[in-house]
């Protein structure tokens, strides 16, 4: 079973007045360490779309991934990234049966959580597999291509969540035991506490 990875970093990251993927975290960039944490836990194929600052972030992770996918549409929204990713993986001769959808400011996602949900998706490869952390859903989400490849004719109500709550009824969640995959970093105060909670681990 082929899971490859779309990272959603094409947002203007307003709320935290810096471009978000490509603050420092750790040794690296926020961004950088979500690539590393997904290509650890054996995925090889990573796709990052992008949209604002698109070159700077391509130039930075150009070696890192095997490509990016812009978005010229995203200021629309996050679904925006989604569909480009979509229309990427369609225009592919060979296509994955899963796509592991993770946000580009969430690095403190584990290879130990991914990996978790990449054996998850190889007994549920039919399903929508969710994480949870203490009964609270969170991300990355790896959807099968078949459902994922829908997207494309959604009305876009209420984003990506909108259109995993259209089809609730092959969503399976898969218990992790990790916090990480509940933050996300959307304001200053939110990545200093990350940053200090990191180096604590």
């Amino acid at each position: 079973m082929k899971v490859t990875a779309v990272i959603l970093a094409a947002g203007e990251s307003s709320r935290m007045g810096k471009l978000k993927p490509l603050l420092p975290f750790g040794e690296s960039t926020i961004l950088e360490t979500v690539i590393d944490q997904i290509g650890k836990a054996g995925i090889d194929e990573i796709f990052v779309v992008v949209g604002h600052e698109g070159k700077r972030i391509q130039e930075t992770i150009s070696s890192k991934v095997a490509g990016t996918i812009p978005n010229e549409d995203y200021r629309s929204g996050m679904f925006s990234s989604v569909l480009c990713a979509v229309r990427h993986l369609e225009s592919r001769s060979k296509r994955p049966d899963g796509v592991l959808v993770a946000l580009a400011d969430q690095p403190s996602i584990t290879s130990v959580a991914i990996s978790g949900l990449v054996t998850s998706f190889h007994e549920y490869p039919e399903e929508i597999l969710v994480p949870t952390f203490k009964g609270r859903r969170g991300h990355p989400i790896i959807f099968p291509f078949s459902i994922l490849k829908g997207a494309t004719s959604y009305t876009g109500v209420d984003g990506l969540r909108g259109f995993r709550e259209l089809h609730s009824e092959s969503v399976v969640e898969v218990a992790i035991d990790e916090k990480g995959i509940l933050i996300d970093l959307d304001t200053p105060e939110e990545y200093e506490a990350e940053k200090i909670r990191n180096a604590q681990i």
